[in-house]
């Protein structure tokens, strides 16, 4: 259909891709500095603009360890993405951001 896919997936439960008309420039999976085995961080830069699709952990409890891991994540990608690109640059930020209830 003429499509470009960009994947960055594992066998169990993670992973992200991003479609496009044109071929990515560049590609980066996960974060750099972050070593982290759980696919959920794909960037590609398209026609000049990037594009950032996120997998964020569910931190299912206030409290959890798994919550506590989605808190690190978070201030990660912050830290990675404010490192990298300027606000005013052209940066598509997209993914599973939902907060799950209680």
């Amino acid at each position: 259909m003429g499509y470009h896919a960009t994947v960055f997936g594992q066998k169990t439960y993670n992973g992200v891709a991003i479609l496009s008309r044109s071929e990515p420039a560049t590609v980066q999976r996960g974060m750099p500095g972050f070593e982290d085995p759980q696919a959920r961080l794909l960037l590609a830069e398209v026609k000049g603009i990037w594009i950032a699709s996120a997998y964020v952990p569910n931190g299912e409890v206030v409290g959890s360890e798994k919550y506590a891991y989605k808190l690190q994540w978070l201030r990660r990608l912050r830290k990675f993405l404010e490192s990298r690109y300027k606000p005013t640059g052209p940066l598509i930020l997209c993914g599973d951001f939902k907060r799950r209830p209680r």
